[in-house]
Order: structure tokens, then C-alpha cells, then sequence
């Protein structure tokens, strides 16, 4: 009996071992297809990358995001938010055109290739076509199939609905960021979508009120701040306008605020 004993230990340890070795081999798996890499440095710079990316803080973000590529070839969404920076570059005021679309549309291509249903992919294509060639309706096109690939991609949904907005049909983009935050009821850039969208439908004193949550996430948001400033100037009120403008200046940030607002100059309120 105590051999018999000492045998059934012997085994319940081995099982005991086996699926711990098991699970721990499943966790790694599960984890590795969400990032999207088995590299940690892969993944640690591309953190790193999508944190200055965000924030439209392009120089650093490449460099970052080119480090994520190098680590790992084949990390995908990398190749994706590689492709989104250079795309936005122009915009913000670090690269020339002609310079940053082609290392965009390369990195497009690879992603592409990588992972052919991959939705941030399609918001490259999208701001490619944006900002480098103005079709905005293609543009239109390419966020709508990342919205359909990947419904709770937030940043395809902003793209979506300020694409929107760009071609006039205002209040659909507050529909659409209206949607989105339900799913993402703190995502300070489909905030910023509502706030200018209601600005650009004269609806000033409700884009005011709306900038206070957003300057709650996110004190220095250069553009939520530019927003605010042009609504109280449209509302009559230049003396805040100038306050906000002052304070704009003060954060320090990449004008970004201005450039975007061009984008959607054929709507502003007149």
C-alpha cells in the first residue's frame, strides 16, 4: 500500500507539473497573438512608439517604431503604426511629402503582407490617401474596412468619423464618434471628434461644454485647446479665446492644433 501510495504521489506530482508546463505554454501562445509578437524588445519599443505616435509626437515615435520593426521583421502591427506615422508626418511639420508617403506606403505594403485583415493596416491606407493625396472619399473607403475588421479599433473609428466630417456630412461624424464612445467612453480623441464637430455645426456653447472632459484626461490636448479657442471666438467671446490661446501656446506641445483644424477648413462655420 505505501508503494502504491508513493507511486500515486509520484504521478500526481508529474500531472500536476505536465499541465502547468501546458497552461503556462497556452498563456505564452494566447499572449504572443494578441502583441503580436514573441519579442519583448520588439513589443516594449513599440509601446513605446504608439505612446509618441499618439501624441502626434512623430520624431521619436519613428525611431521607436522602426527599432519595434528591426527587433521583429514580421511584427505586423509595428509595420502598421510605422506606416500611420510616417503618413501623419507631413501634417505635423517633421517630414516632407514626398520624403514620408513612400516609407509609409513600404510600410503598408509589409503589414499587409504580414497580416492581410490587420485593421490598422487599412488606417495607414487611409491617412495615405488623406494626407498625401487627398482622396478623401478612398480614404473614407479604406477607415470604413477597418471599422468592419476590427470594431473596437478606436483609432480607425476617430479617422472614420473625422474623414466624415471632413467632406461636410458633420453630423453623421458625431454619430459615429458618438457610437464609438460606447465602446470607448474615454478615448480623448473621439472626444475631440464631438467637440469639433459641434463646433463646425455653430453649436458653440456645446463645444464648450464639452471640452471640459477632455481637458480632464488630458490637460495640454493642443487641439481640443484650439477648438475651444475658436468656439469662443465664434461665440462671441474673444477675451476667453485669447486666455485659451495663451494657454495653448504655454503647454509646449507640437502645433498640431492648427494643422488639423486646416483639414477641416471647407467647414468651418462662417
Amino acid at each position: 500500500n505505501t508503494g502504491v501510495a508513493a507511486f500515486r504521489d509520484s504521478l500526481t506530482r508529474a500531472i500536476t507539473a505536465a499541465l502547468r508546463i501546458q497552461n503556462a505554454s497556452t498563456y505564452s501562445a494566447k499572449q504572443n497573438a494578441t502583441r503580436g509578437t514573441t519579442s519583448d524588445k520588439a513589443y516594449a519599443a513599440f509601446l513605446r512608439g504608439e505612446y509618441y505616435r499618439r501624441r502626434f509626437n512623430a520624431v521619436p515615435a519613428v525611431a521607436a517604431l522602426e527599432e519595434a520593426v528591426a527587433q521583429d521583421p514580421d511584427f505586423a502591427r509595428a509595420h502598421a503604426a510605422l506606416a500611420i506615422a510616417h503618413a501623419a508626418a507631413p501634417m505635423v511639420g517633421t517630414a516632407l511629402t514626398a520624403e514620408a508617403l513612400p516609407k509609409a506606403m513600404a510600410s503598408i505594403d509589409r503589414a499587409t503582407m504580414l497580416s492581410p485583415n490587420l485593421a490598422s493596416a487599412q488606417v495607414a491606407r487611409g491617412l495615405l490617401l488623406f494626407f498625401g493625396e487627398w482622396r478623401l472619399s478612398d480614404a473614407e473607403t479604406a477607415m470604413r474596412r477597418a471599422v468592419t475588421l476590427d470594431s473596437s479599433d478606436t483609432e480607425a473609428r476617430v479617422w472614420y468619423a473625422y474623414l466624415v466630417g471632413a467632406q461636410g456630412r458633420v453630423e453623421d461624424a458625431i454619430r459615429i464618434a458618438e457610437d464609438a464612445l460606447l465602446i470607448d467612453p474615454l478615448s480623448v480623441d473621439l472626444l475631440v471628434v464631438r467637440q469639433a464637430s459641434l463646433m463646425l455645426m455653430k453649436r458653440f456653447g456645446e463645444a464648450i461644454v464639452t471640452t471640459r472632459p477632455i481637458l480632464d484626461l488630458d490637460p495640454n490636448n493642443t487641439v481640443a485647446l484650439w477648438n475651444l479657442a475658436e468656439s469662443y471666438m465664434f461665440d462671441g467671446r474673444p477675451d476667453s479665446a485669447v486666455k485659451v490661446a495663451e494657454a495653448m501656446m504655454r503647454t509646449g506641445q507640437p502645433g498640431f492644433g492648427a494643422r488639423l483644424g486646416a483639414g477641416l477648413g471647407g467647414t468651418r462655420p462662417r
